[in-house]
């Protein structure tokens, strides 16, 4: 892409790059470097501001933050994944591909998936994640803290009773049952083993 070089009225010195396409500027400042250094990544930055992005299999990833298209993105985390036997898990899992009877893709457990997908005209997963539980609980020291936030600097420090508060608390959270349920992406259950293995299959390569 072409580079624009900025100068201040009357001087020849760059002071900032800007992209040929789109105009965002990229200053040499910000790198804690020599300024022979600073100048050069902040003209590579600017040369390569609006530059199509590629995947290693050859797929324009085009403004996408992403190294990696969403296949290859799939592929790597199920590699690095741990496999987990569906008669071995017990809980909430959680699909890319599908709604979920709970929506946004959680089934809340293995035995819901085949009645719902067939309800909704949904194809199965040929995977689903585990899923981390998180528990609804309040921390009072964080209550205290926001609480003499505003105040003077030695507030929090005159605070009574703080054990009383710790003990309510305490004692509340422990009557708490609501949670929230998190895709684990470090263990993956297969349900199709023909379909897993084809998307581990996906080339890496240019096509």
């Amino acid at each position: 892409m072409e580079v624009k070089e900025l100068t201040f009225k009357g001087s020849e010195k760059t002071v900032l790059y800007a992209c040929g396409a789109c105009g965002l500027l990229h200053s040499p400042t910000i790198y804690a470097c020599d300024s022979e250094k600073a100048h050069a990544t902040a003209h590579r930055f600017a040369e390569d501001c609006c530059k199509p992005k590629v995947c290693e299999c050859g797929v324009e990833l085009g403004k996408s933050h992403y190294t990696a298209c969403e296949k290859c993105r799939e592929r790597k985390r199920l590699e690095a994944a741990q496999v987990v036997k569906a008669e071995d898990y017990h809980g909430v899992v959680q699909s890319e591909t599908n709604s979920g009877d709970w929506g946004e893709g959680y089934f809340s457990d293995l035995g819901e998936i085949s009645e719902h997908c067939h309800g909704h005209d949904e194809t199965e997963p040929a995977y689903v994640f585990t899923c981390t539980e998180k528990l609804l609980q309040i921390d009072p020291e964080s209550i205290l803290l926001n609480a003499a936030d505003d105040m003077h600097e030695d507030a929090h420090d005159q605070i009574e009773a703080a054990d009383e508060l710790f003990a309510f608390i305490k004692e509340w959270n422990t009557k708490q049952h609501c949670k929230t349920y998190y895709p684990n992406w470090k263990q993956v259950i297969i349900l199709d083993q023909a379909r897993f293995d084809a998307v581990l299959k996906q080339p890496t390569y240019p096509i």
